[in-house]
């Protein structure tokens, strides 16, 4: 009799413990429900705010801009109305700026929240070439940035060279011309002085001033710092002093000549 006791008692025992266990499972199921449920409405409610008017780009700055109008930097952008500040791309955005002949590079910067500021390096003009009857500024590379029809700004005009069918972003490759680009380039505050930078046959270089002044630099890639460093002393002196001269002859470094009238 005890023992059939005994084993009522103990079936009775092990019913609760299974119920505890499917009460528990039971609750871990509720909670893992809970928490889906939670983690899903929090996902919908981000997607419905990165998708809001608060990330659409209402401003695009520019930056870093002297021979580009900002607005035309922007319609190369080519960033649409109504585009998150997420969705744009910075490698295909500078793509599409480096497009631009005078684009050298280019920083995306994303101003939360709804913000872009594009900075912009350009490209240095340095010289202007003739070319059927208008001129081509390049740059130091010899990349041809414009086709311009006067000469109204402060660069040298290079000469000596011939040209066939150039297009702006083109790189002129004509032999010896990037020493003259390199000369332009080098001059610095001289650059405003000098008129023209003739190339020669031979690979030298001679100069003008704008009062005409002939300046035999011989070649440009021969230690040019030391000899553009004896050109401005010389000039100085020149135009300081109201001196008559004939030529001036930088070629050999450390060993200017000056021949007065």
């Amino acid at each position: 009799m005890s023992d059939l006791v005994g084993t009522d008692g103990g079936d009775s025992m092990n019913e609760d413990r299974e119920q505890m266990r499917q009460r528990k499972r039971q609750m871990k199921k509720q909670r893992l429900l809970r928490n889906l449920m939670l983690v899903f409405v929090v996902l919908v409610a981000f997607y419905v705010f990165l998708n809001s008017e608060y990330f659409m780009i209402n401003e695009v700055k520019v930056d870093g801009l002297v021979y580009i109008e900002p607005e035309e930097i922007r319609q190369y952008a080519a960033v649409s109305a109504g585009t998150k500040l997420w969705e744009v791309n910075e490698r295909e955005l500078a793509d599409r700026l480096k497009r631009h002949p005078r684009v050298k590079d280019v920083e995306i910067v994303r101003d939360l929240p709804s913000g872009l500021t594009i900075k912009i390096e350009e490209r240095i003009p340095v010289g202007l070439v003739p070319y059927h009857g208008n001129y081509l500024e390049v740059d130091r590379e010899g990349r041809v940035l414009a086709l311009r029809q006067g000469t109204k700004v402060d660069l040298p005009v290079i000469t000596g060279i011939e040209l066939e069918r150039q297009l702006v972003g083109d790189i002129i490759t004509v032999a010896g011309f990037q020493n003259a680009t390199f000369c332009a380039t080098s001059l610095g505050d001289l650059q405003v002085k000098i008129s023209e930078i003739n190339l020669r046959d031979d690979g030298t270089i001679v100069m003008y001033t704008n009062d005409g002044i002939p300046i035999y630099f011989g070649q440009a890639s021969e230690q040019t710092e030391r000899k553009l460093k004896d050109l401005a002393a010389i000039l100085i002196d020149i135009w300081s002093n109201d001196l008559d001269v004939i030529e001036v002859d930088v070629s050999v470094p450390g060993r200017p000549v000056i021949k007065p009238k």
